[in-house]
Order: C-alpha cells, then structure tokens, then sequence
C-alpha cells in the first residue's frame, strides 16, 4: 500500500524526491531492486547532493546483484558527509542484504572503529531493539558489541 501510496504521489508531484525515495524504499522492502534502482537513478541524476539516495541505491545494487557498486555508492556517501563510517555502515547493510556475511562483518568492524560514540550508542540501540544486544549503551566498541554486529550480519531481519 505505501508504495501505491508514493508512486501516486509521484505522479501528482514528479519532482518531489521524498516520494521517489519513500516509492524506492517500498520497492525494496519488496525486493524489487530492478525497479527500485530505476527510480533512484532518476532521483540521483534530479538531486546528485542527497545522500539517502545513495544508500538507496546500495541496497538496489545489493538486490540486484551488482554488489560490485556497493562500495562506489557507500564511499559517495561519506564522501558528501564528510565521515568515513556512515559510509561503512551503508557497506555493511548492503553487503548483508545480498548475503555476503564476511563482507557485511569486515564492514561493521571498519565503520565501528572509527565511529563516533554518539553513532556507536545509536547502533547499540538499533542492535538492542533487534535482539541482538543485551548489555548497556555505552557509546564503546567492546566484545559485546562486535558479537551483537556478528549476529546481525547474519540476520535477514536485522
């Protein structure tokens, strides 16, 4: 229904990105990537400066396989924000989505170590909402949270 709901919008609104990108992410969630990708490559080449696009666009590569173009469409993330471990992080959800566990887990670990404690305590929440960690949020790299970034690399749901 949600995707109903934007590809309408869309149409009413060609140019509104929200609904290309609210309309891309629905695709995804249906694991239509060929079709996703289509709307994202319009929305990049529309809005070049917006980073949900890009991360978007991982994921389509991701279902799609093309997951050769994960690492190009994650660095151009960091690239226009200025932070080298959003970036990672958008590697490691893609690469777990197409099902590359090792790549997904080499990836957390990178963006991780050079997080800052502010993401790392948000990500502690994100793994602690999906079941995957159980001690406190503290902002620090540690044991339990590599394990919990281990368990959900290999969690379709996570």
């Amino acid at each position: 229904a949600a995707q109903a709901d934007f590809r309408q919008a869309r149409q009413v609104k060609p140019q509104s990105l929200a609904a290309a990108l609210g309309e891309s992410e629905a695709l995804l969630g249906q694991r239509r990537g060929k079709d996703a990708l289509k709307i994202i490559e319009a929305a990049i080449s529309a809005n070049p400066g917006e980073v949900a696009a890009y991360d978007l666009r991982a994921r389509a590569h991701a279902q799609t396989g093309a997951v050769d173009e994960i690492p190009a469409d994650c660095a151009e993330l960091s690239w226009k924000l200025g932070v080298s471990y959003v970036g990672k992080w958008c590697e490691a959800m893609a690469f777990k989505d197409a099902g590359r566990t090792e790549q997904s887990e080499n990836a957390f670990r990178t963006a991780m170590k050079s997080a800052s404690e502010e993401f790392i305590r948000h990500r502690q929440n994100y793994l602690k909402f999906r079941g995957h960690y159980t001690s406190e949020v503290d902002g620090q790299l540690g044991p339990a949270t590599n394990a919990a970034l281990a368990a959900c690399a290999r969690d379709p749901a996570c």
